[in-house]
């Protein structure tokens, strides 16, 4: 990997592009670093890495409206599909519902 990985962004915000590399090299960057971290399967995949994005936000309580921007979606479903958790990560949630609740017997 080059040094330009570690090079800050060109511009900030707006129509113009966050950093000076087309779509290919930025896809090479992020193959190598998956590389490296050892992300395999279907996670190491754009749609894999929208994935862990949305649902790391919502782990993190970001509102949703604020990661359907940060995402690019023009529709809120959009987002709620990459937050769909499924598996240990709708487990996480489930035990985050319930913790701190304490019930009595026969009472929901």
């Amino acid at each position: 990997m080059d040094s330009s990985w570690s090079s800050p962004p060109s511009r900030r915000w707006g129509d113009q592009r966050l950093w000076p590399w087309c779509r290919q090299t930025a896809w090479r960057h992020v193959k190598a670093v998956m590389r490296a971290a050892a992300i395999i399967g279907p996670q190491a995949s754009p749609k894999g890495l929208r994935h862990g994005f949305g649902i790391a936000n919502a782990q993190a309580s970001i509102p949703q409206s604020l990661t359907q921007r940060w995402m690019g979606h023009a529709r809120l479903e959009t987002t709620g599909i990459y937050q769909n958790a499924v598996g240990s990560e709708e487990r996480a949630f489930a035990q985050r519902a319930w913790v701190g609740q304490s019930f009595t017997s026969g009472e929901p």
